[in-house]
């Protein structure tokens, strides 16, 4: 309990560092006026809270409306959105619990860390001082990450507390040689699949070690490991499907999202090596593959590679018949991240693209996130080595100066971090959104402007309108994007319909065929048109 503890202390201490308290509540901070993905993931949280229920239980009429969209289509979080549509329905109004969400995040990466240490010090007991300022620092190092850092514009996949989790659990799983418990695996599939697929999968993925580990050995009961396995991913999918009505699609350009070789060890954003270096990105899209370890991490490794060198050959056996399962699940994931267009720095080491790899992998487009995984378990091992083979001192002074360099490494991604959650940079709207407003749409739905038109949609969301569409994770098909583009243009407007014609549009704007009484004020930012009747 005393580890949890510090690892509590840890995650208090991270959200009264980077969070205000108006971030926390929900109506200020970064949410005045939220950019990015974050009022498409902000404006499902608030349509689904609408009065009533609905089925699929996760479709929100006003976002498509009269159709309705599901939020698991806008990554609005469902089982955070399910918690405040129960709350708005006491208190009478929507509520944003995404501050709460964020404080909640740093306190359970910390607590989540200590936990999947501690099943690593379950093959290699430490010393008690060892144990406790071993945890400490994975909960601290867990935090400064700064891939973690990296991601809080992405507000869901700040819930990597699944993956320590996951990591925990299949740590004591191969340590006992046997698979997780079916309904432990279940719960928690359940809830990575309710907060983010990419979460889910990576669950799924940590979770099969114990089950590979077993085969590795051809331990009696795999077979039934496995079947527990796979209906635990089945069933949670199936979960999914059922709240939400549909399972989503892939999306193009699996590759392209990849990591760079390097990235792990070219110090990115680096406060110790220039907060002005760039980031490794040779397709254009590899900044999801963003994975600088930070000078402290890079320490760690170092000591515990050097441990585990001198230990000898019987050591360096008798882990591997232990952690086999979760060696082979890492590299899987490792190459999966950096795969299939091999980048090393500017180097295209194997340029391999082509439309089956993205048929078959396209759900996990943004394939360099799988390394996350591999992070937080190259981080535990190396702690837990280090904490088991060094005296106290000795392991004490090397904590102190790696969490040290980790912080300092940091300073550039901390103060990035906390200048968004304190919403600094934000501007409105060009245009307000009258009050009365009924019904909101944006011209066209599809492309790059469509990010800005979603501050529109939130904004619209906000003084009480409905939405006629709705931006989603992945882009509909061309066809759908014709056809909203020309009723855009050509259907006329109901009474007290507001719609956007955003700059790439807004020539072709006629309107007379928006029908009588209808009022449009042009600007560089588009064309905003009314009807009042």
């Amino acid at each position: 309990m005393v580890q949890y503890g510090a690892g509590l202390a840890v995650g208090v201490a991270a959200v009264l560092y980077f969070l205000p308290l108006a971030t926390i509540g929900g109506a200020g901070g970064m949410f005045v006026y939220p950019r990015g993905d974050l009022p498409m993931h902000l404006a499902g949280h608030i349509a689904f809270q609408a009065p009533g229920w609905h089925w699929p239980l996760l479709r929100a009429p006003s976002l498509a409306w009269p159709h309705g969209e599901s939020i698991a289509m806008t990554d609005s979080n469902p089982i955070l959105s399910l918690i405040a549509k129960v709350f708005a329905g006491l208190v009478g109004h929507p509520v944003n619990l995404f501050g709460v969400w964020l404080a909640g995040c740093f306190i359970l990466q910390a607590v989540a860390a200590v936990y999947a240490l501690r099943g690593f010090l379950a093959a290699a007991p430490a010393g008690p001082v060892n144990a406790a300022i071993a945890c400490i620092a994975m909960a601290a190092l867990s935090i400064l990450m700064p891939e973690y850092l990296f991601r809080v514009i992405h507000i869901n996949l700040m819930g990597q507390f699944v993956l320590l989790a996951s990591l925990g659990l299949a740590a004591r799983r191969c340590v006992a040689k046997a698979p997780p418990a079916g309904g432990t695996m279940f719960a928690l599939f359940v809830l990575a699949v309710l907060i983010h697929p990419y979460l889910f999968l990576f669950c799924v993925a940590t979770l099969a070690a114990p089950l590979v580990g077993m085969m590795v050995r051809r331990d009696a009961g795999r077979r039934d490991a496995a079947r527990t396995l796979g209906l635990g991913f089945l069933a949670a999918v199936g979960v999914f499907v059922v709240l939400s009505g549909e399972v989503g699609q892939g999306g193009p350009g699996f590759g392209l999202y990849s990591m760079n070789l390097l990235s792990p060890f070219w110090p990115q954003q680096s406060g110790l090596f220039g907060a002005d270096l760039p980031i490794l990105d040779e397709t254009g899209y590899q900044f999801e593959g963003f994975d600088y370890l930070g000078a402290g991490v890079l320490l760690l490794l170092a000591a515990a590679c050097g441990m585990l060198v001198i230990s000898g050959g019987e050591a360096q056996r008798a882990m591997w018949r232990r952690w086999a399962g979760l060696v082979i699940v890492l590299v899987a994931l490792f190459c999966l991240a950096v795969t299939p267009q091999v980048t090393l720095g500017r180097f295209v080491l194997v340029p391999l693209q082509s439309r089956w790899l993205e048929q078959m992998f396209g759900v996990v487009r943004a394939s360099g996130r799988a390394i996350w995984v591999v992070n937080y378990a190259a981080i535990a091992a190396a702690l837990g080595l280090l904490a088991a083979g060094l005296r106290p001192r000795v392991f004490v002074l090397l904590t102190v100066i790696a969490v040290g360099l980790q912080w300092a490494d940091a300073g550039p991604l901390r103060a990035s971090a906390r200048a968004y959650f304190a919403g600094v940079g934000q501007a409105p709207p060009a245009f307000a959104i009258p009050p009365g407003t009924r019904l909101f749409r944006a011209v066209p739905l599809c492309g790059p402007e469509d990010v800005v038109a979603t501050e529109y949609r939130l904004a619209a969301l906000r003084v009480g309108a409905r939405l006629a569409d709705m931006r989603l994770d992945h882009a509909p098909v061309d066809a759908v994007c014709t056809r909203a583009l020309t009723d855009g243009l050509e259907s006329p407007m109901i009474a007290g319909e507001v719609r956007l014609f955003m700059p790439s549009v807004q020539a072709l704007v006629e309107t007379q065929r928006l029908g009588a009484g209808v009022t449009c004020e042009a600007a560089r930012a588009g064309t905003l048109c009314v009807q009042a009747k």
